[in-house]
């Protein structure tokens, strides 16, 4: 009886401090905040960026929820009116002030493809959206929507821009019940894209495999100049390279040209290490069957000795393709479409591949040797502004396996990395897709940076590594991946992203929360034998999932539907002990835990964060894998291996 008394006690104690501060429902209505004092979702933020550099017209709102601390801004207001539609009272609370951007006044067009514009020097205030005038099913666009909600605080604005883009106007309350399609994708669509992608990937391996078809030529000895064989060779033709060691500099490939090896370990093209080693600036070129080595050391050129960046001069873009695009590579591609490399091995302080600009390039059987240490290395694959296409490869050492910036789509697929600090690398992109790759020892193995939208992250096997898989942005899928003995498993970040059908085991941390925006779909994952099921960032953020595995969580199946039948807290005190503890149901029964949950629903301002499952599954997703990593010879976490590639920080 003492630990009731004393339990009960110190929850009157927290009542009355924290009283005070519950949120209510009543009082006077927030007020708008800027833009960028929100934590925004919509549009990608590679769309906000280019709405800012031109005049292209971005709807706007925010919200400000009654247990959500931070105002959420919405870029397009069908995303916001997606996100009311879809979000729970359990994570957000009750909408308590809604405003629209007010295009009264602005000079709002239609202009170039339908998208809505106004000029660069129009700004726009806020309205409550329950004074607002909105003008739906106009011929207006903006970017990745097929039509634009555009809010006015006059009605004379919004029928002068009915009569002139059509459309019909609408208040608030009939906006809000608009059908404007889901915030995220759905399980089933994202099954589509992933294979979509798998598709076009084949088919784009299977054209640059075309290029090895070409008839030879000329046949080139070590003695012989490859630039002169280059130079004579008729286009479309293969020049074959004679085993034995060729001594180059600054060959270049202006031409539709195969070159061929007589294998990694027969032909080695050997650069006088300053600078790269071959140039490619024609399209459908092929490099195959050969190893490359005597790379220059130079990792980043600095601006001033860089010419012909295909970006706006000192705009972030710029920084990212200087920093990451001009380099000493053993091959460079610059403007090069549809070419291939394939069974090449390449060893290098600095970089392997680098792509500019170089749609549909293919990178096959490729094995690059970095550093050691990864500071001293760069980057295994560079692509820049194109999509491309690398699988069945290997990355040892350097900084980054793959990295990819200023593109629509890439994949990586079937490919493995050790010994760096991150294996896929994506920045400022889009559309990726890294799917079944192996990679172990380095900092994170998957990366997917912000401003990025439809990533697809599956089929990978992550192993001690500091985090697991990482993808921040907009709307992405990761699924089917086996993240063990890593630092953290998988990391929840990002918005209306999906999330199953992911094993998390032996990792420090099975899944980490970071997301301050809890609007991703964890559901279907086996969280299992971890030292901690899961952990959140620092703010007091809940994070509703449902339907995940969470090894040793008390409670049964009752009623035979797969789910226990009660609730799970991963990130409270029963969670803590749960995967394996012997008390965890007397814990989890405990009064004192009991009264806490009746004052969070009682007085919901002061609810904790954390990570919550409504309807916990009573049995794994994927047994079989789980029972494969079961007989594991390393405890939860980190482990020291035998080979030479670790990633040490």
């Amino acid at each position: 009886m003492e630990f009731w008394h004393v339990a009960a006690a110190g929850l009157l104690v927290f009542a009355a401090v924290v009283g005070p501060f519950a949120v209510s429902g009543g009082g006077q209505q927030a007020a708008a905040v800027p833009m960028s004092d929100t934590k925004s979702t919509g549009v990608p933020e590679s769309v906000v960026v280019s709405a800012y550099e031109s005049t292209i017209a971005l709807p706007t709102g925010q919200v400000s929820f009654s247990q959500f601390k931070f105002t959420v801004g919405y870029y397009g207001i069908t995303s916001m009116v997606a996100g009311l539609q879809e979000s729970t009272e359990r994570e957000f609370g009750r909408p308590m002030a809604v405003y629209v951007s007010d295009f009264s006044g602005t000079g709002v067009y239609v202009g170039e493809e339908g998208l809505l514009r106004t000029p660069m020097d129009a700004d726009t205030e806020w309205v409550p959206a329950s004074a607002a005038y909105f003008v739906v099913n106009s011929t207006a666009r903006i970017p990745t929507r097929e039509r634009a909600l555009v809010p006015f605080s006059k009605r004379s604005d919004a029928t002068a821009f009915v009569q002139q883009y059509g459309g019909r106007i609408e208040q608030w309350d009939a906006v809000r019940q608009l059908d404007v399609g889901g915030a995220g994708r759905g399980s089933a669509e994202w099954v589509r894209t992933s294979e979509a992608r798998s598709e076009r990937a084949n088919r784009t391996a299977a054209r640059a495999r075309a290029l090895l078809e070409r008839p030879v030529s000329s046949t080139v000895e070590p003695n012989e100049s490859l630039t002169a064989a280059i130079r004579r060779a008729a286009p479309n033709t293969t020049i074959q390279l004679a085993s034995g060691n060729y001594s180059v500099s600054d060959v270049t490939v202006d031409k539709p040209l195969t070159i061929r090896g007589d294998g990694v370990n027969q032909t080695r093209i050997i650069g006088n290490e300053n600078r790269s080693v071959v140039y490619v600036n024609a399209s459908r070129v092929a490099i195959t069957d050969l190893s490359m080595s005597g790379i220059g050391t130079v990792r980043t050129r600095d601006r001033a000795n860089i010419t012909g960046v295909p970006v706006q001069n000192e705009s972030f873009r710029e920084r990212y393709w200087t920093a990451h695009g001009y380099g000493d590579a053993g091959i460079v591609f610059d403007e090069s479409s549809r070419s291939l490399v394939s069974d090449v091995r390449i060893r290098t302080r600095s970089n392997g591949v680098i792509a500019r600009n170089s749609p549909n390039l293919t990178v096959s059987s490729l094995t690059v040797r970095g550093t050691r240490d990864w500071e001293d290395g760069f980057l295994g694959v560079s692509i820049l502004g194109a999509p491309a296409l690398v699988q069945n490869s290997t990355f040892y050492g350097g900084k980054v396996g793959v990295f990819a910036h200023d593109t629509q789509s890439f994949t990586v697929r079937d490919s493995s990395m050790e010994g760096m600090m991150i294996g896929v690398f994506s920045v400022f992109a889009q559309g990726a897709f890294a799917a079944d790759n192996d990679i172990e020892d380095t900092y994170v193995g998957v990366y997917i940076h912000d401003r990025s939208n439809r990533n697809v992250v599956t089929g990978n096997t992550v192993t001690n590594s500091k985090n697991g898989v990482l993808v921040f942005g907009r709307s992405s899928y990761v699924a089917e991946n086996v993240v063990t003995h890593n630092q953290h498993g998988v990391v929840v970040q990002g918005q209306y992203s999906v999330y199953e059908e992911n094993v998390a085991a032996f990792n420090r941390v099975g899944i980490r929360a970071m997301s301050l925006f809890p609007t991703n779909r964890v559901n279907d994952n086996d969280i299992a034998y971890n030292r901690r099921y899961a952990a959140t960032a620092r703010f007091n953020v809940l994070h509703v999932w449902k339907g995940n595995y969470w090894r040793g969580a008390p409670g049964i199946d009752t009623d035979g539907d797969g789910s226990l039948s009660r609730s799970f807290r991963a990130t409270g005190p029963v969670g803590m002990v749960a995967d394996g503890g012997a008390g965890t149901p007397t814990l989890a029964r405990a009064p004192a835990l009991s009264l806490i949950r009746q004052l969070q629903q009682t007085m919901p301002g002061i609810r904790f964060g954390g990570v919550v499952d409504e309807a916990p599954r009573a049995s794994p997703v994927r047994p079989a894998v789980l029972a494969k990593l079961k007989d594991t010879q390393h405890p939860p976490g980190q482990f020291d291996d035998e080979d030479e590639w670790d990633y040490t920080f």
